[in-house]
């Protein structure tokens, strides 16, 4: 599913992250430079992936809206403990 983000114009997928790509993510976190963040990525042509930046009070909300995924049921689990 694609959709675009009405406010920058962007398309939005849902889909697979590559293994690789998740662990960058995941070591930032083991740091404790960041307890949550909203990871900024992009994805060209030729499937590559480039990271931009972590916001840790980044806009996510739209992204949730576009695909369907439960980033602030997520969120919640992670700020009560029931994931870590």
């Amino acid at each position: 599913m694609t959709q675009t983000n009405g406010l920058y114009g962007h398309a939005s997928e849902r889909g697979a992250v590559r293994e690789v790509v998740l662990r960058g993510p995941g070591q930032l976190q083991g740091l404790e430079v960041v307890a949550l963040g909203a990871f900024d990525f992009a994805v060209l042509p030729d499937g590559q992936w480039v990271f931009y930046e972590c916001n840790p009070s980044g806009q996510w909300q739209f992204i949730a809206a576009a695909t369907g995924l439960p980033i602030a049921e997520a969120h919640a689990s992670l700020l009560t403990g029931a994931i870590t």
